[in-house]
């Protein structure tokens, strides 16, 4: 009865700890601070205050699932929980609180090497939605496409559960098979995908020469690609060629500053992305004023899975008129979230602000329009891709 008692004052201390600290921070706008990742705070709100809320409630639910609830509860799960429901209480799909294992899949999934089938999910109206597969991986060999709805894995329905939920069931063990149910607008009704899991290692650049036009595919932004996109322009400015196509098909977002710098290898000056917190106030993220690829001829290819940092980079060189876009509207998610972790190795991704391109075009759930609309089922710039055919046309004109 005592250790019962001394667990509830504890997490009762800990509960209202919390709540205090939220309602603190909510008074505050969190800004970016410099490019080097210092953060700084304004005050925006001094008045911030919560009414008509009787925190005894979640006691009262708290005790009354220990004495009635039929199955045994685990107090961990209840608290997690709990703030997993307080995160989610923002009505927004992007942020989300992660307990510690969900975490660990959260921060496999921000590097270049896991196990799994090889797809990016994310929830889009209250649904779970493929952004893309992994080009060349399982999920696009078996059929897999941009805005798939996920419905169910191995049989687990997805419905009231967060993105990382149903990531870390799509994950496991290296050769083992997930069976999931997927509908697609057109269809009379779902299907299932039998997908065997597998290790995941990215490339998230690569690039070729065709006789004299250079193309670079980005498959998506990690920390290691504004290096390998610049070891490309060190060969493009060794060879001359006669234009550049740059490919973000099916590529969706990761790091926000290598977007950033891989646009200033093709723009000298000028803002290149907006920042825009919930205050209204826009912060600028300026070209660096190298831009060694300036003058070359430059056709960038979307699709519907173009995403998040890669529309800021194809907004971005639209705007400046520095390129000529090709394929599909993109996904449209003009939103950055940041990634805060805790001490127990749990964390919350919480979306902090809207991008903006240059001419002030808001990204979010609009996407960015090529300026040519053109479709393939091939997007490996093969003879059987119309989008790099047509790229490739364009240059040589």
């Amino acid at each position: 009865m005592n250790r019962r008692f001394s667990l509830k004052k504890f997490l009762k201390f800990v509960f209202i700890l919390f709540f205090i600290l939220f309602i603190f921070f909510l008074g505050f706008g969190l800004g970016r601070g410099s490019q080097s990742d210092e953060i700084s705070y304004q005050l925006i709100n001094k008045e911030a205050k919560v009414e008509n809320l009787d925190f005894n409630l979640y006691w009262q639910i708290w005790d009354s699932l220990h004495k009635n609830f039929l199955h045994a509860v685990n107090d961990k799960d209840l608290f997690y929980s709990s703030i997993k429901g307080l995160v989610a209480g923002t009505g927004d799909p992007y942020s989300a609180f992660l307990d510690p294992e969900e975490t660990k899949i959260f921060s496999q999934d921000m590097g270049e090497e896991f196990s799994g089938v090889g797809i990016e999910v994310t929830t889009k109206d209250g649904k779970v939605v493929i952004v893309s597969p992994v080009k060349g991986g399982a999920a696009e060999e078996a059929g897999i496409k941009p805005n798939d709805e996920i419905l169910s894995v191995d049989g687990k329905s997805v419905e009231g559960h967060n993105f990382m939920e149903v990531i870390s069931w799509i994950r496991g063990k290296e050769g083992t098979q997930a069976t999931i149910t997927i509908k697609r607008s057109g269809w009379p009704e779902p299907k299932d995908f039998k997908i065997k899991r597998y290790k995941i290692t990215i490339d998230s650049a690569k690039w070729q020469f065709f006789d004299n036009i250079a193309y670079i595919q980005i498959i998506q932004f990690s920390e290691k690609t504004y290096s390998l996109v610049n070891q490309a322009s060190q060969e493009i400015l060794d060879r001359h060629p006669q234009g550049i196509i740059l490919d973000l098909r099916h590529n969706p977002g990761g790091y926000f500053q290598a977007s950033v710098d891989i646009a200033s290898l093709f723009v000298e000056k000028g803002p290149l992305v907006f920042e825009k917190d919930k205050s209204g106030q826009t912060k600028a993220y300026s070209a660096k004023g190298k831009a060694s690829l300036k003058d070359y001829k430059l056709i960038v290819l979307i699709d519907s899975g173009s995403a998040s940092a890669s529309e800021i980079l194809a907004g971005a060189l639209k705007d400046y008129g520095r390129a000529e876009l090709l394929g599909e509207k993109t996904f449209g998610k003009g939103v950055m979230q940041t990634w805060e972790t805790f001490d127990d190795g749990s964390s919350m991704v919480l979306t902090t602000a809207f991008w903006l391109t240059p001419k002030r075009y808001e990204i979010d759930k609009k996407g960015i329009q090529p300026d040519i609309i053109i479709s393939s089922d091939k997007t490996d710039c093969s003879a059987d891709d119309k989008v790099c055919q047509k790229a490739k046309e364009l240059i040589i004109k």
